[in-house]
């Protein structure tokens, strides 16, 4: 008796669950797990047929086992799954002449975990294969462990053949491999790397050899004691030929504009000359006739001789405004001696007419420059001053003409209202945007430096390699 209660103490004490039937299937031991395990009260069971108390049981491996260690008589185990009580099992059955006796382990929670990981697993490889981006992981030994369905697509490479290669043997272009190996290595001794958690344009290899752009990010992902690399990698070939596509239409765009600047300059160039030669001269000889019909008006005549000096005055007005607007159209200075002293002319003409102050300073008298670039800084000198005269509410304009550091610069100041930049980018203003089009097309920079309340700065500057002989 004593020994029969340590056993049956030692049954109670382990974690398994534990039955004894006899060979009728009957219940003649349940320990307090299996009680804990299908929610009843083991003395309650005792005696009880196991097919009776389970039938949903009976075809189930778990049956068929049983059946098997009690007909064989072996040892047998088996693991099955009992919905009802949505219980896993791993049962290890021992049999005898008389019966058989049960070691119950409850797995559930085991196998759920195997479950989730199996779907997490899945649902991990569904997302990859389903990613716009090329997923492509190495390992410590720059292996290839991860290959997704648009890496396929993109490279040409099958899952099967990419895993266990090396990126030099698959991907990278030759002109790439020995910096790679060497960032790799790299990384591998310092745990730094320039290109990681980046993103970045280079170019890729497919399996026919063909290179092709791409986008590019790698980032490092830490597995318990392991570190492995994934990279993202996007196919950017339709991106870049439509930004080709773009960037050659706006270079046809900016050439037609230079070709419209140049006809637009030659057609004022011939507009002022028609003007200034052939109206002017015509509006002289008028008034030549004009006054020699005066002396011999008779003195008697003083109303004839007050009209006709009413006619002079006129024709006087007359050959001013087409001085004026033949100088405004193309200012002969600009041609005739140089850039230079046509903006100091324009300097003085404009005080003049708007009554700012304005300084003009140059140490480049008698420079010549090729057509398109004077007549690109001359309007552009033009448009600055307009944009001060409606805009700034300026009292004065300090602007210079100088060769420094390689390069010819116009600078125009006003000590104006001011603005904020933010602001005019955005109303994107047709005179400073331009002014912009204008320097780009003969290859200078335009820059434009303004704060509220402390005036606007202009500056325009080329190489002086582009300005010819200086």
């Amino acid at each position: 008796m004593q020994t029969e209660e340590i056993y049956r103490d030692l049954l109670e004490r382990i974690t398994d669950g534990f039955i004894a039937l006899d060979k009728n299937w009957n219940y003649t031991y349940v320990n307090r797990r299996v009680g804990e395990l299908v929610h009843r009260s083991p003395e309650s069971m005792i005696g009880k047929n196991v097919w009776e108390e389970f039938p949903d049981v009976v075809g189930t491996p778990t049956y068929e086992a049983f059946q098997k260690a009690m007909k064989e008589q072996r040892y047998v185990s088996n693991l099955d799954y009992y919905p009802p009580l949505d219980l896993w099992q791993e049962n290890h059955i021992y049999p005898s002449p008389e019966g058989i006796s049960v070691f119950i382990r409850d797995i559930t929670d085991q196998k759920k975990a195997e479950q989730a990981r199996k779907q997490s697993e899945e649902t991990r490889r569904l997302i990859m294969n389903s990613a716009l981006d090329a997923i492509v992981c190495v390992n410590k030994q720059n292996r290839i462990t991860v290959w997704n369905r648009q890496a396929e697509n993109i490279f040409g490479w099958k899952e099967e053949e990419a895993l266990g290669k090396t990126l030099v043997e698959t991907i990278i272009p030759e002109k790439y491999r020995e910096q790679h190996l060497k960032g790799f290595k790299r990384y591998q001794e310092t745990g730094e790397g320039p290109l990681l958690n980046k993103l970045i344009e280079i170019t890729a290899l497919n399996k026919q050899g063909e290179e092709f752009p791409v986008e590019l990010a790698i980032v490092v992902v830490k597995q318990g004691q392991d570190d492995f690399y994934c990279a993202f990698i996007r196919d950017i070939t339709e991106r870049k030929q439509a930004d080709e596509k773009i960037k050659s239409s706006y270079e046809q765009l900016r050439q037609l504009a230079s070709h419209l600047q140049v006809v637009r300059e030659q057609e004022r160039t011939s507009i002022a000359r028609e003007i200034h030669d052939e109206l002017g001269q015509q509006l002289t000889g008028l008034k030549i006739d004009i006054s020699w019909i005066k002396k011999r008006v008779s003195d008697e005549d003083a109303a004839i001789i007050k009209k006709i000096d009413e006619v002079l005055d006129l024709l006087d007005i007359t050959i001013k405004t087409v001085r004026k607007i033949a100088s405004e159209l193309r200012p002969s200075i600009l041609d005739d001696i140089g850039i230079v002293e046509a903006l100091e002319w324009q300097s003085k003409e404009f005080e003049r007419r708007s009554g700012i102050k304005t300084y003009f300073s140059s140490e480049l008298e008698g420079l010549q420059l090729p057509e398109n670039i004077s007549t690109t800084f001359f309007r552009i000198f033009q448009e600055s001053l307009t944009n001060v005269a409606r805009h700034a509410q300026a009292s004065s304009i300090h602007a210079s003409f100088v060769k420094k550091d390689g390069k010819l610069i116009l600078e125009i100041s006003d000590n104006g209202q001011g603005m904020e930049l933010s602001e005019m980018k955005n109303k994107k203003t047709l005179g400073l945007l331009g002014m912009k089009e204008r320097t780009q097309m003969i290859g200078g920079e335009f820059k434009i430096n303004s704060k509220p309340g402390q005036g606007t700065k202009v500056s325009i500057s080329i190489p002086s390699s582009l300005a010819g002989s200086m």
